[in-house]
């Protein structure tokens, strides 16, 4: 997983629902958050780095 993916997943889920939810790849892409965040990344160029804002509340 690259740098600007794992932040947004940190930045989304606290460690309690990764652990016993989002514990694979395949569920983490599942998830809708996370599938607009790569369908929005995927096409920048590989030394793009975002700046993240703070945790949203879901």
């Amino acid at each position: 997983m690259c740098k600007p993916c794992h932040r947004h997943v940190h930045r989304i889920f606290k460690e309690r629902e990764l652990a016993a939810q989002f514990n694979t790849i395949e569920s983490l892409m599942g998830h809708p958050i996370i599938k607009t965040f790569i369908d929005w990344i995927k096409d920048k160029p590989d030394d793009f780095y975002p700046r993240l804002s703070r945790r949203k509340n879901r």
